[in-house]
């Protein structure tokens, strides 16, 4: 016995299965081969020497991934075992599939020391899901191919699904009712009446349908006609049941009105050989030994002749021509024989050559002696024509049956031996012709059972079948004994309904998770059909209607509820189904007192409408809506905001005091949308208001247009239970005050700077004349002794003189002088003022005034009551003012216009310089403000002095870069002041 260890021998036991049943792997921490077994050699086709020392990077496909084989070295490292499938390539080339187990061997500390890989190859298998899959998509494409009408019917008949060669032959032919969506949805036992065109196939068929239904029968068949696909047609329509949970059937329509063309010429061919028969019979004639006419039939007279039977004449006088095949015949005869001949030409009397059948009989007399014979003739001419025409049929029939949709053979009922196939059946299992017909039935289907009754056809349960590379289909079967040839044949079709089941199923499951979806929606869902037909509503809608889906099932929505009836909801019903398109809308529906939410999403097959009920949100508007118009009656701009949504209620006042509507204020902040300035920063008086709960003050803001506004704003915290603290602001517009008391304010300034600039001017002129005298005295003698002082005398007096004239000019705008106002052309002064204007900018080196001053004044002289003198000033100070603004600019342009009117003359000023910001424009009348750097800023104040003196005004307009436009307004007390004068 052996002293080895049992453990240690077992341990090897087991390690050399493991080596035979697995393939095996050993790597250290970082993956590097440090053991193989003879299976992975094998397998790989490289040798151990090749594999040890090196990573799996020598067996990789490509097939897989960088984050695949990242995700193996996260599970693994973290010290857990990982489990897939991975593909990998031998050394020469070829891809095969490991199903694969990787184990982590940890040290203590728990990290990974070293990797077991244990994998079987499953490459076998791998394939035969690929070949499986290629095989469902080739079963697909047959089905498409399928040309004949197949619908499924759930276990009440509905119609489930149509195949695609249902919808192209009721496309084809014109049969808009029976395409999708019109037919799904639809009961099949319903439209049975419509289809048929006999009340007897309609209820057969119905009958049929709903045994096969009900598990009665395995299987119906019936052919019936229809006037509804465009003409009339034939369909073989059959039946068989669905075999799962739900039940149900498949409806099979086979279009074979050419057929039934085929043998309806076939009867009539027949009826006519009936007619024949019946009314002409075969000639027959009785002769005696020496072939002399006894007796002979109406039938031979007029086919041969009226003597043709006289007493005494001979059958080779009516048939001189006869053939030796007779003669002998007859002979034969005499000796007791029959003949007979299925045809022969022969040449009659007249010359006609016809085919006849004939046959001979000897007849015995008493004594049983042969007393002649009797010919019997048929003269099968026209039969003849008539086989031909039958040979003719008998291809077009076979024409037909190899271009039957459906794949059919023929076999022998004993042998069971394919004796033919049409090209559909070849093409199903794939098959060359030849081959296929040495084939027996059960090498495609096994040993299948055929039907028992040779006269009813059987429609078998699903079989499965095998095509010529092995791929097994499932496949439903007719078969049926016919006779050919006067042998018994079987002759079975073939319905390939993998396709079928899978999609049936397929949409089974669809459907049922559908259902589901709505049926457990708080919603209520109501689907309706083309004609507005109830199909489903789930149990959120039978709750809101107060009716079930039972009750409700196949009748029309108006008829269920009349009160729809010229409301909204029938309106934008209609609307969706016939337009298309998506409706969201909110009525209110009388019948039952409630606001509904309403969205009609529009399909192929109908309307899906959803609805809820909004009764308390429309009752909660409402209140909102009477506390809303409780708010706009207000004087006050108010509006309502939260520091997280922003503003949340605008009233119209505030619509109307910042321009902005409530669509453009919603969700804004206040302080962004009206840039308002607080008197701290904006999170202080937050705050503060939050603090304290109210605040009232004043703020500056920016209306829509840019203006700033000055408000009176009150705004007061409002604290709701468990939801967020609002801010109900109230703001009041006082910008026309506060301009108003600021210009009051100004005003009083401005008059005692008058007053004040009056006693300075009138103290300064008095020293400043005796200085002047004093300076031109000592002047005009430095220059009589050539002194240079004289030069820096002159420009003393300069400077004095020009001090002189801005005190002369503050005198004169503290106390005006009277005005000489009488009726004068108001034309000619402006002209003055231009032609000095002119004369001025020429003289300052711009030399192209007359071109840049533009006056358009009216034909004839325009009297105007006026102080000339002022009022030219006035103009010329405005012309100035715009020479300056255009500068140098060569494009630069100054234009002068008068229009008058019966209530005031309005003198224009305009140019197209740089423009006035809006800032300077409020300031631009007062006194010494100006822009320019040698400029009094007293110009323009004299200017809107002179107007008002006029009893008028002075205004401006004017936009940044796009030139300013100077008005002076002269009001005309009486109408008649006015008047054109040539």
């Amino acid at each position: 016995m052996s002293d080895e260890d049992p453990i240690t021998g077992e341990l090897r036991d087991l390690r050399a299965a493991i080596d035979e049943s697995t393939i095996l792997s050993v790597t250290d921490a970082d993956g590097v081969i440090t053991r193989v077994n003879d299976r992975f050699c094998a397998l790989t086709g490289f040798t151990a020497d090749e594999i040890v020392g090196r990573t799996y990077a020598l067996v990789a496909s490509g097939v897989h991934s960088k984050a695949f084989f990242d995700e193996i070295w996260t599970t693994i490292r973290g010290g857990r075992t990982w489990r897939g499938e991975i593909c990998n390539r031998s050394k020469n080339g070829t891809l095969y599939w490991l199903a694969t187990t990787i184990v982590p061997f940890l040290d203590a500390d728990g990290h990974p020391v070293r990797y077991f890989s244990i994998q079987t190859d499953i490459t076998a298998r791998k394939n035969a899901e690929e070949t499986v899959r290629r095989s469902e998509r080739l079963r697909g494409e047959i089905l498409d191919a399928i040309s004949s009408q197949v619908a499924v019917l759930d276990h009440d008949g509905t119609v489930l699904s149509v195949n695609k060669g249902w919808i192209d032959y009721m496309d084809e032919h014109g049969a808009i009712d029976f395409l999708p969506p019109d037919v799904v949805g639809q009961n099949y036992l319903d439209f049975c009446d419509a289809a048929a065109d006999s009340s007897a196939d309609a209820g057969a068929i119905g009958a049929g349908v709903r045994e096969v239904l009900g598990g009665g029968r395995a299987t119906f068949t019936r052919e019936f006609s229809c006037r509804r696909c465009g003409g009339a047609h034939w369909f073989l329509m059959s039946a068989v049941p669905l075999r799962f949970d739900h039940g149900g059937a498949v409806v099979t329509h086979t279009d074979v009105t050419a057929r039934k063309k085929v043998e309806e010429r076939q009867r009539e061919s027949e009826e006519i050989i009936r007619l024949l028969v019946d009314h002409a019979p075969a000639a027959v004639a009785m002769l005696d030994r020496e072939m002399r006419y006894m007796a002979v039939t109406k039938r031979w007279l007029a086919d041969y002749g009226p003597t043709s039977g006289d007493p005494g004449k001979s059958l080779f006088d009516t048939f001189p021509a006869a053939p030796d095949a007779w003669r002998e015949a007859a002979r034969e005869c005499l000796d007791g024989r029959e003949r007979g001949s299925e045809g022969t030409e022969v040449l009659l009397a007249d010359s006609r050559r016809v085919d006849l059948k004939w046959e001979m009989h000897p007849w015995s007399d008493r004594r049983g002696a042969i007393g002649g014979i009797v010919v019997f003739t048929e003269n099968i001419t026209k039969r003849r024509r008539i086989e031909q025409a039958l040979r003719d049929s008998e291809n077009r029939y076979r024409a037909l049956f190899d271009s039957h949709p459906l794949p059919v053979w023929v076999e022998d009922t004993e042998s069971r031996r394919i004796v033919a196939a049409n090209d559909a059946a070849l093409a199903l299992y794939d098959y060359p012709r030849p081959r296929f017909t040495r084939l027996f039935s059960k090498d495609l289907c096994g040993e299948r059972q055929p039907g028992a009754d040779p006269e009813t056809p059987r429609r078998a349960n699903p079989e499965r079948h095998f095509r010529r590379d092995g791929t097994e289909i499932e496949v439903e079967v007719t078969d049926q004994i016919i006779p050919l040839g006067g042998v018994p044949a079987r002759i079975v079709t073939v319905h390939d309904v993998t396709e079928e089941r899978r999609l049936a199923r397929r949409l089974s499951r669809e459907k049922e998770e559908k259902l589901s979806i709505l049926e457990s929606i708080a919603e209520a869902f109501v689907s309706l059909d083309r004609e507005f037909r109830y199909v489903y509503l789930n149990p959120a809608a039978e709750g809101q209607l107060g009716k079930t889906l039972g009750e409700l099932r196949g009748k029309v929505i108006w008829d269920a509820f009349p009160e729809i009836v010229g409301t909204r909801f029938e309106r934008e019903y209609k609307r969706a189904m016939s337009d298309r398109e998506f409706r969201l809308f909110e009525e209110y529906f009388e019948a039952f007192g409630r606001w509904y939410e309403i969205r009609v999403f529009p399909s192929d097959v109908g309307i899906s409408v959803f609805f809820r009920d909004i009764t308390s949100r429309r009752r909660a508007e409402e209140l909102d809506r009477e506390k809303n118009q409780l708010l706009e009656q207000t004087y006050d701009a108010i509006f309502v905001w939260n520091p997280e949504d922003g503003i949340v209620s605008w009233n119209a006042n505030a619509e109307r005091l910042y321009g902005y509507t409530a669509e453009e204020s919603l969700g804004k902040n206040p302080r962004d949308l009206l840039k308002t300035d607080y008197p701290t920063t904006s999170e202080r008086h937050l705050e503060n208001l939050l603090r304290f709960g109210v605040w009232e003050g004043e703020l500056l803001q920016t209306d829509k247009t840019g203006e700033r506004v000055i408000v009176e704003s009150r705004q007061h915290l409002i604290r709701r239970g468990g939801t967020k603290p609002m801010v109900l602001q109230t703001s009041r517009d006082v910008t026309e005050r506060r301009r108003l008391e600021s210009r009051l304010a100004r005003t009083a300034k401005l008059a005692l700077v008058g007053e004040l600039a009056a006693g300075l001017a009138h103290e300064i002129k008095n020293p400043l004349a005796g200085i002047k005298g004093v300076v031109d005295i000592l002047t005009e003698r430095r220059r009589r002794d050539g002194s240079e002082e004289a030069e820096i005398l002159e420009s003393v007096g300069r400077e004095i003189a020009r001090i002189d004239r801005t005190v002369r000019m503050l005198l004169h705008n503290s106390r005006p002088k009277a005005l000489d106002i009488r009726p004068a052309p108001l034309d000619d002064t402006i002209r003055r003022a231009a032609k000095f204007a002119i004369y001025q900018a020429k003289r300052h080196a711009s030399g192209n005034g007359h071109d840049r001053v533009v006056l358009e004044l009216p034909e004839g002289h325009s009297i105007v009551p006026h102080d000339e003198s002022g009022l030219e000033d006035a103009v010329l100070n405005l012309i100035l003012n715009a020479e300056d603004a255009v500068g140098s600019d060569p494009r630069g342009q100054i234009r002068i216009r008068l229009r008058a009117d019966d209530t005031e003359a309005v003198i224009e000023v305009s140019d197209n310089g740089p423009g006035i910001d809006a800032e300077q424009l409020k300031e631009i009348f007062l006194p010494f403000v100006t822009s320019k750097t040698s400029g009094t800023g007293l110009g323009l104040t004299s200017v809107k002095r002179i107007a008002r003196a006029h009893g008028g005004d002075c205004s401006v307009a004017s936009k940044p870069g796009e030139g300013s436009n100077f008005r002076i307004h002269i009001p005309l007390r009486q109408p008649s002041t006015l008047r054109d004068r040539e």
